[in-house]
């Protein structure tokens, strides 16, 4: 009886172990993909500023094809961003919920046998 017992267990940890490795392998492409979005939103956010800096110079010149051109420039930019910005917020999102189930399953007690198992929901 305990040998069976010792097998239950085993078998329950293993399956535990087992999902716990699966989510954690889930975990690493959103973290990836997050980070990658991480440098371009910065990338994109420091070329906004580079063509404001640009726009105050054109305004101050009077140069109205250049300031067309750069409104444009910046509206686009600024659309990227924004889409950028919700794709990053989305993969926080996938994190945050991974890691709260890795942590669930890193919590989740294995019982000793179906007596105990069957007694928990009480």
């Amino acid at each position: 009886m305990s040998v069976v017992k010792s097998e239950n267990t085993a078998t329950r940890n293993a399956s535990r172990n087992r999902l716990v490795r699966e989510t954690q392998r889930k975990l690493k492409e959103p973290v990836t993909k997050f980070l990658k979005a991480c440098v371009q939103l910065s990338f994109i956010e420091k070329h906004l500023i580079d063509l404001s800096r640009g726009f105050e110079a054109a305004k101050r010149d009077g140069n109205q094809c250049f300031l067309y051109n750069m409104r444009i420039n910046m509206w686009t930019l600024e659309c990227v961003l924004s889409i950028l910005s919700e794709y990053v917020f989305m993969r926080v999102e996938d994190i945050i919920m991974l890691r709260h189930d890795v942590r669930i399953l890193m919590r989740h007690k294995i019982v000793e046998s179906d007596e105990e198992y069957e007694g928990e929901g009480d």
